[in-house]
């Protein structure tokens, strides 16, 4: 699902990192790549060997391995394979990037969407760990100051919070910047908040909150998303 609807972006390459079970994830792209011929060049395989039990951060930062990939010409696009999104999440999301091209040499993007709690409740039903961002408004540019994780039911009912989007923009500058630091972080938001506190800054896009993402951790999950029709 995802890579189909990240190719209707127009996007021009995917590189899928994979570690556990990466031999089925290989399987499912041989096969998705004999059905469809034009995806052999458009789809990339980066093993991320064993550093994939360090964390997702780690798992990323695997590109940098494939010099062909990762380049100074480029601009990257993180979006976790635990995780569905609606279409129109990602083609908002494009827009905004097209929108505001000449910023991303420059600075990182982030994304979340405002959304009631009681929202959260009715679509998850029980105790889930989700990220929020705070960020800083006083300025032309809605800027980071610090993503946190909490489980919904820390949460008031009736409060509205700034969800992230767990999709990030990142450049070839700040993918460097980030394989160099030495704090040990073992997830993307952990060291983004590293790269805020080392006086980077990071700019925060809101997203429209009407469509969904579905974070898979359990079978609840894949049952929520067959039912919305995914």
């Amino acid at each position: 699902n995802n890579i189909n609807n990240i190719l209707k972006l127009g996007i021009k390459q995917i590189a899928i990192v994979i570690g556990h079970l990466g031999y089925k994830i290989k399987d499912f792209i041989s096969r998705l790549s004999e059905d469809n011929k034009s995806l052999q060049d458009m789809l990339l395989i980066i093993d991320s060997e064993n550093v994939y039990k360090l964390g997702p951060l780690f798992s990323f930062l695997s590109i940098t391995k494939n010099k062909n990939f990762f380049n100074q010409k480029k601009n990257y696009l993180l979006i976790p394979g635990d995780t569905i999104f609606d279409f129109p999440i990602l083609a908002e999301l494009m827009r905004i990037i097209i929108k505001k091209n000449n910023m991303i040499q420059d600075y990182p993007f982030i994304f979340y969407r405002n959304i009631d709690v009681a929202k959260l409740n009715e679509l998850y039903g029980e105790s889930k760990i989700i990220s929020i961002v705070d960020i800083e408004t006083s300025s032309l540019n809605k800027k980071l100051v610090k993503i946190s994780q909490l489980d919904i039911q820390q949460l008031s009912y009736n409060e509205t919070i700034k969800q992230v989007i767990p999709i990030f923009l990142l450049n070839y500058n700040i993918i460097r910047k980030i394989s160099k630091t030495k704090i040990p972080k073992k997830t993307v938001w952990e060291m983004l908040n590293v790269v805020v506190e080392n006086g980077n800054e990071i700019l925060a896009y809101e997203i429209n909150a009407t469509y969904d993402f579905y974070d898979i951790d359990n079978i609840k999950d894949i049952l929520r998303v067959k039912k919305k029709g995914q």
